[in-house]
């Protein structure tokens, strides 16, 4: 109904890690709730624009699933074009999925497969992915990725991966990328 659809358009104007919540929502959450006005935004499908409200914390909730901050190169196939390998930066990664940044968009809906290379998780070396959000900062494209097909079991060693505490030299491994490439795929 109009409620999950007034959602749906709140979701696609949010950034990758953004919240965005309407006026009913904030209302319901009362004070329990930290919140930052965004105004009316006008969304697809209604006459009058949306008060909205992104959402910064809920005092004792957390995420459903820890992710890990990375810099790490990957690359990516779109679906169709195994022959064109592109380039990417992994930003984080959580059991369900993960953020790169792109110097190429990547449509909502898009296929892909990702290539992530952590020795301690060969799952990953060939996922498929679905591009969830996409945002442009700073002439790079931040996508965020739900990861399909994972067994249970490749969930969980991420999960202990995520969790997991690097000593100082495994941490430096995990993220050395040449200064070219961090100016030309990543933005801190």
């Amino acid at each position: 109904g109009a409620p999950i659809n007034a959602a749906a358009r709140l979701c696609s104007i949010a950034k990758p890690g953004q919240v965005v919540i309407s006026q009913a929502v904030a209302d319901a959450l009362d004070s329990k709730a930290k919140l930052r006005p965004l105004g009316a935004l006008a969304v697809k499908g209604k006459k009058e624009a949306v008060q909205s409200f992104e959402l910064l914390d809920v005092p004792g909730a957390a995420r459903r699933h820890m992710r890990r901050e990375v810099d790490l190169p990957v690359s990516y196939l779109l679906a169709g074009l195994t022959d064109e390998p592109n380039p990417a930066t992994l930003l984080n990664l959580s059991q369900e999925g993960c953020l790169v940044s792109t110097t190429s968009a990547i449509g909502i809906g898009t296929q892909l497969e990702l290539r992530v290379e952590v020795p301690a998780l060969p799952e990953l070396a060939k996922v498929q992915a679905v591009a969830r959000h996409l945002a442009k900062e700073a002439g790079l494209y931040k996508v965020s990725l739900v990861f399909e097909g994972l067994s249970e079991e490749a969930q969980g060693r991420i999960t202990e991966w995520v969790h997991s505490i690097e000593s100082a030299s495994s941490a430096a491994k995990l993220s050395s990328v040449s200064d070219s490439e961090s100016a030309h795929l990543f933005t801190a």
